[in-house]
């Protein structure tokens, strides 16, 4: 089965605007629901914006 671009972009931005994935600013993709470990360590590490 053969799937075009835009059914990736269809399901990319049905991903982002659930909050399921978010895009980082070299434009990759992160799973953020549910219990993803990259992301609680970039929490973790990551600067407070109020900082």
């Amino acid at each position: 089965m053969k799937i075009q671009g835009w059914t990736y972009k269809i399901v990319i931005d049905y991903l982002i605007e659930s909050r399921k994935v978010m895009l980082t600013k070299d434009d990759k993709l992160v799973w953020v629901f549910a219990d993803n470990k990259k992301l609680k360590k970039l929490i973790k590490e990551s600067v407070p914006a109020n900082a």
